[in-house]
């Protein structure tokens, strides 16, 4: 009787594929190439470079091949042919048996090089990750209703066959953003008679009510929400309410957490999953740390309302340019400096068919990577730090210097302006008094010395408002602010504006129509 046929390995991922299982086309691709000669050794699913869609490719073990046809002569005038270079690494100049891969910047890297550098990328976007989940933590913990929530169950006793038991009792133990205990007691999730549960453990139909009623307003930080699976479990199982956390206001710490700490694995390049903290004084502190470390506060330190504005002085997108480039080396740069080219050319596109503002930033994301690019090149700094770049902060000087001497300006002009219509009120005398009062109330601050005339003349001969002819207020130039202004402008709102000319009339002031004459 035959021997039955041992099934061929299958692999998922080339990382997991040994060195010498090669396709034929992997053989037909050495430096000296050589075909299959023996049984197929192992099989792996992955996508097809040529149609994209996943496929199924046969491996043969290396050491059961035979050289391909070819002499030494042919492969070398195959190799004078050869116009690019696939044979020689151009970073750590290595030359292996396998073609080189092109890099983003053109550059043909080994495997190992090519590894490194998918790795290098990798971690650049996941620091960029990092200090967005950290701000993230840092509005977290500036919410004063926050509350931090642990749960740890105590586990059953095993049945006599030894079969694990469900969860006897669970304690529930809540945090405030100050470290202060909101909330910590220990419910019973079985029946009276089933052993495992702690002598202290309370009916949780009560005790949960309280956490509910807790919880309601407040903005809940757990590790996971699978931490509640087997509390619903056993609250279905006693006919209870599972309603325990606010809708909408529950956060999970634990993928905030993996992105925080940008841990990735050097085989597949993936995020490393953190260890639970275990306990709710531990979350709070890794909470507070994933804050301080985008920030730069110190780990005991509770964040305010206080957010750092600087760098926005120059513009929203180089910001954020500057802000992903931190901590780049020149490759991390050059690659995104690429990138940044080729979403200019496709936002150009849209802005042929109307949209200008994707085109606008695209160009300004493009221009700051460019600028970032020449400053590491010129310094030759190991990575870019916004802190060193001499230009930034020169810029940045100059900004605040260009908008402190504005303000200083809006400040005078306001003030000598108050000086001004304080003098003219004098001049004005008390019969001039109402009238001011008046056009305070209606909201027109904002005078010039023709109305400060034009107020003297209709209060130096006072008559009734009804008799006053209009002609007499044609030479003078009153102006009104619009209606919707009601609050007295500062100096910034009193600058550039375009006054309108307005006459008395029989119910107060009116608005004369632009252009029109008393």
């Amino acid at each position: 009787m035959p021997e039955p046929v041992k099934p061929v390995p299958s692999y998922a991922r080339w990382g997991e594929v040994p060195d010498h299982l090669r396709t034929t086309t992997q053989l037909a691709a050495l430096d000296l190439p050589r075909q299959p000669a023996g049984p197929v050794r192992a099989t792996i699913e992955a996508p097809n470079p040529g149609t994209g869609r996943k496929d199924t490719f046969d491996l043969y073990d290396v050491r059961e091949s035979v050289p391909t046809a070819a002499t030494a002569a042919q492969l070398l005038a195959a190799g004078a042919r050869r116009t690019t270079n696939t044979r020689t690494c151009e970073d750590c100049g290595a030359r292996p048996e396998t073609p080189c891969t092109p890099a983003a910047d053109g550059r043909a890297l080994c495997g190992t090089c090519a590894h490194i550098t998918r790795l290098r990328t990798r971690q650049a976007e996941a620091r960029a990750a990092a200090q967005d989940v950290a701000e993230t933590a840092y509005r977290l913990l500036a919410d004063e209703h926050l509350a931090v929530l642990q749960i740890d169950y105590t586990p059953g006793e095993p049945t006599v066959a030894g079969t694990p038991r469900l969860p006897a009792a669970a304690r529930f133990t809540a945090l405030d953003r100050t470290g202060t205990s909101l909330y910590d007691r220990t419910v019973r999730l079985t029946g009276p008679r089933t052993p495992g549960a702690p002598d202290h453990a309370i009916d949780p139909a009560p005790a949960l009510a309280d956490l509910t009623n807790l919880l309601a307003e407040r903005t809940v930080v757990l590790w996971t929400p699978g931490d509640l699976d087997p509390l619903y479990d056993a609250l279905r199982r006693r006919g209870l309410d599972t309603a325990l956390l606010p809708e909408g206001r529950v956060n999970s710490l634990r993928p905030a957490a993996t992105q925080w700490r940008a841990d990735l694995d050097p085989r597949t390049g993936e995020l490393r999953r953190p260890v639970p903290p275990g306990t709710a004084d531990r979350l709070l502190l890794l909470l507070r740390k994933m804050s301080a470390d985008a920030l730069r506060l110190d780990p005991e330190h509770t964040p305010d309302e206080d957010d750092d504005q600087e760098h926005g002085l120059l513009g929203e997108v180089p910001h954020r340019v500057r802000r992903r480039a931190a901590g780049m080396t020149l490759e991390n740069i050059q690659q995104a400096l690429h990138q940044a080219r080729v979403d200019e050319r496709a936002a150009d596109r849209y802005a042929d068919v109307g949209d200008e503002t994707a085109h606008a930033t695209a160009a300004d994301a493009l221009t700051e990577w460019q600028r970032v690019h020449d400053h590491i090149t010129e310094t030759g700094a190991e990575r870019y730090d916004p802190d060193h770049d001499t230009a930034l902060q020169h810029a940045l000087r100059a900004e605040r210097h260009r908008q402190d001497v504005a303000q200083c300006a809006r400040e005078a002009a306001h003030q000598a302006r108050q000086t001004t219509d304080t003098a003219h009120c004098r001049l004005g005398g008390t019969a001039a008094q109402p009238l001011y009062t008046t056009l305070d109330r209606a909201g027109l601050h904002a005078l010039t010395d023709d109305d400060h005339q034009a107020v003297r003349d209709l209060t130096s001969h006072p008559r009734p408002r009804h008799a006053v002819p209009g002609h007499e207020l044609a030479g003078a130039h009153l102006y009104r602010c619009p209606r919707t202004a009601r609050h007295r402008p500062g100096p910034a709102h009193q600058a550039g504006r375009t006054p309108q000319p307005f006459l008395t009339g029989r119910h107060g002031l009116e608005r004369l129509p632009a252009g029109s004459r008393a």
